[in-house]
């Protein structure tokens, strides 16, 4: 493989999970033999001259919380002047540097990619992980159709696409992208920053006051407002189905967010929710594993139908019994009844049933952990992910411009 210079660039970062992501595929990049300059002009504590793990949670915060509260078409106006506002950072970087391509994380809306590129005759490989028809109901009436034409435009007229999913990868041929121009790569996780001793894991349920309960995970941020219903929904009653089987549970909800208040009112109005739950809050990445480690179940409740769970990758590294819904982004991921147990999505009555099921079969759990940190170790490590992805970056840059 030949080293290349590769600008990887998104125009912000509106999630603490998204930070996680971009700087570990270009760490991912780098190790893979790349020289690679990292441009996020908006949103990011590193664009703002900051490094620490508290100012990325809270930059993430802030734009969710202003995506909560004013208007779509004031969200989506801020989005249009975001993709302009960055246009320039990156022109001047590609002038400066002369990548061999722009890897772009793609966001709605963003066309400044894809004009650099063509303005530079430098190759952009697409980085997608949603489209606008995805969260429309997130977009004002009068930019709808515009914000579906951009995310159609700017595929098509990118030289490759990286995507997280097939459902994505079969959305894109639909519109007639090349299918030997797509490359899906699942997410991925550093596997050995999730070992955790026995000694760990008794002291973090020692200070969780769960040292002989069953402990039930959930890592999830909670910034999601269109989703918000249906995750607080499934989650709560989830809880009281398996409390009612299990009445000495513990429910770890690790990951903070703006809407973690709403949530908390819905969990504290019934007595046993409320003794029931541990919500840790927004902690910093690094700390993931430790809560991770003092988990007996892992559950997914609820998730977007076409991404790639972080949350998934995680809980394997974790070596944890996974619950995840039946869908094919997850299916993807897990294989049932081999790596996770997977109940019909939206159903609650199957979540707790499973959980259950688990939590009574020890035997059965630990098969299931073992197999998922396997299938980890082996398929979704940020190593293997940085190896594929350079290799089909070099490709694409050795083909004609599109």
């Amino acid at each position: 493989m030949t080293p290349m210079k590769i600008v990887y660039y998104t125009r912000g970062l509106p999630r603490s999970t998204h930070e996680v992501y971009m700087e570990q595929t270009a760490e991912a990049l780098r190790r893979a033999g790349n020289e690679v300059i990292p441009c996020f002009p908006i949103g990011s504590a590193r664009a703002a001259g900051q490094d620490d793990a508290d100012a990325k949670a809270s930059a993430a915060l802030w734009m969710a919380a202003a995506r909560q509260r004013v208007p779509r078409l004031v969200w989506n106006l801020g989005q249009l002047w975001a993709n302009r506002t960055a246009y320039r950072p990156l022109l001047d970087l590609c002038q400066e540097h002369r990548p061999t391509l722009i890897h772009e994380s793609y966001l709605p809306f963003g066309t400044s990619g894809l004009r650099v590129a063509r303005e530079m005759g430098i190759p952009l490989l697409l980085g997608v992980h949603e489209f606008a028809h995805h969260i429309l109901n997130l977009i004002s009436h009068p930019f709808k159709g515009y914000a579906k034409r951009v995310d159609r435009e700017v595929t098509l007229g990118s030289d490759g696409v990286m995507c997280v999913s097939n459902v994505l990868r079969d959305e894109i041929i639909g519109w007639g992208y090349p299918e030997e121009r797509i490359l899906v790569l699942h997410n991925a996780v550093d596997a050995d920053a999730y070992a955790q001793s026995e000694a760990e894991r008794r002291e973090t349920r020692r200070a969780l006051n769960a040292d002989d309960a069953v402990v039930i995970g959930y890592l999830q941020a909670w910034n999601a407002l269109e989703r918000f219903s249906e995750m607080s929904r499934m989650l709560v009653e989830t809880m009281d189905r398996v409390l009612t089987e299990i009445p000495g549970a513990v429910f770890l909800l690790i990951g903070g967010g703006v809407l973690l208040d709403r949530l908390r009112e819905r969990l504290e109005a019934d007595p046993a929710r409320r003794k029931a739950a541990r919500m840790v809050g927004q902690i910093a990445h690094a700390e993931v594993a430790k809560h991770l480690g003092a988990v007996d179940i892992a559950m997914c409740p609820e998730h977007s139908t076409f991404t790639s769970p972080m949350k998934l990758f995680e809980y394997m590294a974790a070596e944890l019994p996974i619950v995840a819904p039946r869908q094919p982004n997850v299916q993807e991921i897990l294989e049932a009844d081999t790596t996770a147990l997977l109940f019909p999505a939206g159903d609650a009555a199957g979540l707790a049933h499973t959980i259950v099921r688990l939590a009574r079969s020890p035997a059965l759990a630990r098969q299931i952990a073992s197999a998922a940190r396997r299938a980890v170790v082996e398929g979704h490590t940020w190593d293997a992910y940085g190896r594929q992805l350079s290799h089909f970056a070099e490709r694409i840059a050795a083909l004609p411009l599109a």
